[in-house]
C-alpha cells in the first residue's frame, strides 16, 4: 500500500492545508505585518468576514462603524494585490484602519477568469 500511494499519492496528501484553518485566522489585521487573513474561495464572502472581523471590534456595522477608503497595497512578487486596507470610521468620530490578506480568493478569481 505504501507504494501505491508513494506514486499516487494518498488522499490525505491532496487536501489542502489551508481548509483545516478558520476563515480568518493570523494577525490581529492592525498592520501590515499583523493582517488577519482570510480564508475563503470569493471576494464576496472575503467582504462578508472582513465585516465581521471589524464589527467585532466596533460593534454592528452601519450603525456603529462605516467603511471609510479602500484599496489594495501591491506585492512586488506578484501582480496579484494580497492585502486589502479598509478604513473605518466609528460612531464616535474614531478612525481605524485594518489590514487583510486576500491571497487566497484573489488567486481563486486570478484562475476564474483564466489569469493565474
Amino acid at each position: 500500500m505504501g507504494l501505491f500511494n508513494k506514486f499516487f499519492g494518498s488522499p490525505k496528501s491532496n487536501k489542502n492545508p489551508l481548509d483545516d484553518k478558520p476563515p480568518i485566522y493570523g494577525g490581529d489585521g492592525t498592520t501590515e505585518e499583523n493582517a488577519a487573513v482570510i480564508n475563503c474561495a470569493s471576494m464576496g464572502t472575503a467582504n462578508h468576514l472582513m465585516n465581521r472581523f471589524i464589527s467585532e471590534r466596533h460593534g454592528e456595522f452601519e450603525n456603529d462603524w462605516n467603511r471609510t477608503i479602500e484599496f489594495f497595497l501591491n506585492s512586488e512578487e506578484s501582480n496579484t494585490p494580497k492585502t486589502r486596507v479598509i478604513g473605518v470610521e466609528c460612531s464616535n468620530g474614531s478612525e481605524y484602519k485594518y489590514y487583510f490578506d486576500v491571497s487566497r480568493p484573489m488567486k481563486v478569481a486570478d484562475k476564474m477568469l483564466g489569469l493565474g
